[in-house]
């Protein structure tokens, strides 16, 4: 199976879609499924994209 998910942007400050999409094809890919994305560059040199930073996530108990 082969999957590619479109999106207009995995800037890291455009929140929720973006995170998702990518968390979900980083998923997909440890299941050994082709998984892609398709995005548009950022608009200046300073965007940075989830993909070129560090994620931690952290889950509380609340």
């Amino acid at each position: 199976m082969k999957v590619l998910h479109t999106i207009s942007s995995l800037n890291i400050f455009s929140g929720g879609p973006s995170l998702s999409v990518y968390l979900l094809v980083k998923e997909l890919r440890n299941k050994r499924i082709a998984a892609q994305i398709l995005t548009f560059e950022g608009k200046n040199s300073k965007d940075e994209m989830i993909t070129q930073v560090e994620l931690s996530l952290k889950f509380n108990n609340t």
